[in-house]
């Protein structure tokens, strides 16, 4: 391999993973404008995420008054898609509030993690349908674009000189 050729794979290698990012997450992270398909996924979680204040503003107008400061956030959890969080009440290893008392609505306690309890109810399930759990597409996504770069990289023509 010529050195034309090494150095135009490690432009393309730079082009396209965040190594800084990288380092701080533990996991292979791809940079902004690598991949196309990544960055279209990106741009539409981050319109998942930025909705997530106003779901806890729904969530806390359906509990009684005295709920709502222990109501603490509604969240998306890789693996486990949206939640709401409560704070724990430590006596009966539940949350605070249970959203009890909405009838047509139970919630279910899906499980405890550093003093919160994550809940799901109708709006989290719609949301999971909705969106599907979009940490885990942005990694799946991130994977298959380093894959994708590391196959094109390795194949036996060299894709520096396909123009990579």
């Amino acid at each position: 391999m010529d050195s034309r050729s090494l150095l135009s794979i490690g432009e393309r290698i730079l082009q396209t993973f965040d190594f800084q990012l990288s380092k701080e997450n533990g996991r292979t992270e791809i940079l902004q404008g690598a991949s196309e398909e990544l960055d279209r996924t990106r741009e539409k979680y981050t319109e998942v995420y930025d909705m997530l204040p106003r779901a806890r503003e729904a969530v806390v107008s359906t509990a009684p008054e005295w709920a709502s400061r222990y109501i603490q956030d509604c969240i998306m959890f890789p693996g486990h898609g949206f939640l709401i969080t409560v704070t724990l009440d430590e006596e009966t290893g539940g949350g605070v509030y249970t959203g009890d008392n909405v009838e047509y609505d139970p919630w279910e306690m899906m499980f405890v993690r550093e003093g919160l309890v994550h809940y799901k109810n109708q709006m989290m399930r719609r949301m999971d349908e909705e969106f599907g759990d979009p940490a885990t597409e942005i990694a799946s996504k991130s994977k298959s674009s380093g894959i994708t770069t590391g196959k094109k990289l390795t194949s036996p023509r060299r894709g520096a000189s396909r123009g990579l």
